[in-house]
């Protein structure tokens, strides 16, 4: 609040939403690291940024390609890990799968994304 009383420019959160001013992305996640392959699902553990505390989910996406032209599954998580048992037949040990991982904070905006694992 400046000296007339009046809110400018600020991010207040209340009620774990903020409120419209902040318009500044978060980090994007540090790190995605494959875990394996195990009972049908595939694992990937996501390593936050340092600022953290602002960050409502991580958005992922998943395909057979690098550059990620056009995902086979996209989803969201709040957890630090991101599992996909894929539709049955999409997990055969021959096919290669690429994850990437963003950050969106509680005002919806997105981080860059991590670099695919």
């Amino acid at each position: 609040m400046n000296i007339t009383g009046e809110l400018k420019g600020l991010a207040v959160e209340e009620l774990d939403t903020l409120v419209p001013g902040d318009t500044d992305p978060p980090d994007p996640p540090i790190d995605l690291i494959f875990e394996g392959r195990m009972l049908g699902e595939l694992t990937w553990k996501i390593t936050p940024p340092i600022q953290s505390a602002d960050i409502d989910v991580y958005e992922y996406q998943i395909d057979n390609t690098l550059n990620m032209s056009s995902p086979v599954f996209e989803g969201e998580t709040k957890d630090l890990q991101i599992k996909w048992s894929g539709d049955g037949t999409a997990l055969a040990s021959s096919v290669s799968r690429y994850c990437r991982v963003r950050a969106r904070d509680k005002s919806g905006n997105v981080s860059a994304w991590e670099p695919l694992n």
